[in-house]
């Protein structure tokens, strides 16, 4: 199960670290649940969901306001969306 306070930790970590990322924005967060998004550049950004209760965890990478790929666990099994297929699960 997934700790939404060790994800949030390690995610401003990785801002220090990973050249790349250059924010991180908290959009919700719950007593079960945490929204972010760590920010590329403006209009593209890897957008964090998890859902503790349910045990989710959810990354999209986002490019003007479409996924261009992503990869959800979702009861105890992963699936990718491609970025040849971004809307299928595989």
């Amino acid at each position: 199960m997934y700790d939404a306070n060790l994800l949030l930790a390690e995610s401003r970590e990785a801002l220090d670290k990973v050249w790349f990322l250059q924010s991180l924005e908290v959009s919700d967060r719950t007593d079960a649940t945490l929204s972010f998004r760590l920010y590329i550049r403006h209009d593209l950004f890897v957008q964090v969901f998890l859902g503790e209760l349910t045990d989710s965890l959810y990354f999209a990478l986002i490019e003007r306001n479409q996924r261009i790929f992503g990869i959800d666990r979702e009861c105890k099994q992963w699936h990718l969306h491609t970025f040849e297929a971004p809307h299928k699960h595989e």
